[in-house]
């Protein structure tokens, strides 16, 4: 094997098939290596490898080598700051892996994993944990040790609780989605940018989210919310908000103190009122109402200076203004499947297939 292997400080290896032995003759040449078999790598002797990925996420359930077989001292990689180890069948965490105290990366995606020991806090320059896709039901304690954390991927597993969340001083992103919460936690940390908690079976929202100063999007599909707390007007750097396929009947005129809120998803709620003071959200580009209850087109949407994303398809909507006057900008809006049987103006413009094209009505019982 050629010594230019000693000084490469990024390989990628994509693994697809396992049985026989890898050779690279110059790695140099060689980034991806593609329908391989694998039975043995002997790495610890280059020091200076700064990644590996070895995902086998597609063969999440078939029969992989096993790590101590596969890599000979793993451990001496000391110079190693990412690794994948994706669909790899893990039960329990590799011991070798928590001496890699220069890890920054680490995606243990597509496993087995219920639990992990404590050692991992042994890599404390750790800031990207992915752990999606395994069996947890509570994340372990030794990841609240981990203080340089920012990253942390916890979807599709079976997490009940997360109470020592704020323990992660640094954590900026958190995923949760697909799991089976039924609460959000007390916040304390303020360092959250993005919390993403969906698909779950959360039918409130903790008052105490309003200590996330930092947060700028907010991420509660698909859980069993019946109403958003006055509390949320304290985000005041929230750029996304995120509440469709709830149970959301109204919405607070809290909401008009997110200043910075530029894309607002309501979509599939219970929502039959739209309140006139949204119109002071100036930033506010994307607004997705579809599937809800409203009746009445809601104009104060036409003050909105930056607005280019309006759906409001599967209303119970009856009639509509004249929207070449309300809207003179060209911005998409979506009134597709209503009950929309009379529109103001001049109906004919709204086809015009060059400053009206975005503007959809099909499946309408109109009168023409």
């Amino acid at each position: 094997m050629s010594s230019d292997f000693e000084v490469v400080t990024n390989i990628y290896l994509k693994l697809r098939l396992v049985g026989v032995i890898l050779q690279i003759p110059d790695v140099n040449k060689i980034t991806k290596v593609y329908k391989n078999k694998i039975t043995s790598l002997n790495i610890s002797r280059y020091e200076n490898i700064d990644q590996f990925n070895f995902d086998f996420s597609r063969y999440y359930n078939e029969e992989l080598p096993k790590l101590e077989t596969l890599f000979y001292r793993l451990e001496d990689l000391n110079s190693l700051k990412k690794l994948k180890l994706s669909g790899w069948n893990f039960t329990t965490l590799p011991e070798e892996l928590c001496s890699l105290s220069n890890l920054i990366s680490l995606d243990l995606s597509y496993n087995k994993l219920s639990d992990i020991p404590d050692e991992i806090m042994n890599l404390t320059k750790l800031q990207r944990l992915n752990l999606s896709f395994n069996q947890f039901n509570k994340i372990p304690d030794g990841i609240f040790q981990l203080k340089n954390l920012q990253t942390l991927n916890v979807k599709f597993n079976s997490l009940n609780e997360i109470e020592k969340i704020n323990e992660l001083p640094n954590l900026k992103k958190i995923n949760l989605e697909y799991n089976n919460l039924i609460e959000l936690p007390s916040f304390e940390n303020n360092s959250l940018i993005v919390l993403n908690a969906g698909f779950n079976q959360i039918r409130s929202i903790n008052p105490t989210i309003q200590n996330l100063k930092k947060l700028e999007k907010l991420i509660l599909e698909g859980n069993k919310l019946e109403r958003i707390l006055p509390e949320i007007a304290k985000l005041s750097n929230i750029r996304s908000l995120i509440l469709n396929r709830n149970f959301i009947t109204k919405i607070p005129d809290e909401i008009t103190a997110l200043k910075a809120l530029v894309n607002l998803d309501l979509k599939q709620n219970r929502i039959e009122y739209i309140p006139s003071q949204l119109k002071t959200l100036s930033n506010l580009q994307a607004v997705q109402l579809s599937l809800n209850k409203i009746k009445e087109f809601p104009k104060t949407f036409s003050e909105l200076p930056n607005l280019t994303y309006l759906n409001l398809d599967q209303n119970l909507i009856e009639s509509i203004p004249n929207l070449i006057e309300l809207f003179p900008k060209n911005i998409y809006i979506n009134l597709h499947g209503n009950q929309i049987k009379y529109a103001e103006g001049n109906f004919i413009n709204l086809f015009s297939p060059d400053k009206y094209k975005n503007i959809y009505l099909w499946c309408n019982p109109i009168r023409w």
